[in-house]
């Protein structure tokens, strides 16, 4: 008896599981945006375009900028794949506040559990759903350290298609009998 009801629900599990309809509403199943993506589409027109950026660094305190190309995409925006809340693990652990501003809607994401790296998140997508501005923070920390980073990058929308224009990172870095450590960078893609 036991055998017919584990059959047939587990039979229906699989064809739910399986089914068209599951695969193509997953956005539905996860409303976070999904910035290994995101970062991936910019990586690929960023290395075609070869953009001049002009780029500002703090390092604790002293400050360089320079007009420069960035030989290697991947690595310049790896914080935007390090930040993506898009994975299966997430789904549940964050807190997401949805509101609408004239043309746009802003998604907010709070992370519900103090072990979270990624502690706060806010995407602002305009009218058709195009990213136009991010920000996230994250934090670390253990008996030997803390890190805190903070992101923000701006989107123009080009023929439906968000392209980054700006961006920043900081971050500060304490290790237990050392001394603090503070980077900030800000660039704008020319």
């Amino acid at each position: 008896m036991k055998k017919k009801i584990w059959l047939p629900a587990a039979f229906a599990l699989l064809a739910s599981c399986s089914s068209p309809s599951s695969i193509k509403n997953a956005s539905i199943i996860s409303p976070h945006l999904n910035l290994e993506q995101v970062a991936d589409s910019q990586i690929v027109y960023l290395s075609q375009l070869n953009p001049d950026v002009q780029k500002n660094v703090v390092s604790n305190g002293q400050s360089e900028t320079k007009s420069l190309k960035i030989s290697d995409w991947n690595k310049e925006l790896d914080i935007l794949k390090k930040s993506n809340l898009d994975k299966p693990a997430f789904i549940g652990n964050y807190s997401i506040d949805i509101s609408q501003v004239p043309g746009s809607t802003l998604k907010k994401f709070t992370a519900l559990k103090s072990d979270l790296i990624i502690k706060h998140q806010v995407a602002q997508l305009d009218s058709l759903g195009n990213l136009v501005h991010l920000e996230s923070s994250s934090e670390d920390k253990n008996i030997l350290y803390y890190t805190r980073k903070e992101i923000s990058a701006d989107f123009s929308v080009v023929k439906g298609k968000s392209i980054l224009k700006n961006y920043s990172a900081s971050a500060i870095q304490k290790i237990i009998g050392l001394d603090t450590f503070r980077l900030g960078v800000n660039a704008k893609i020319n």
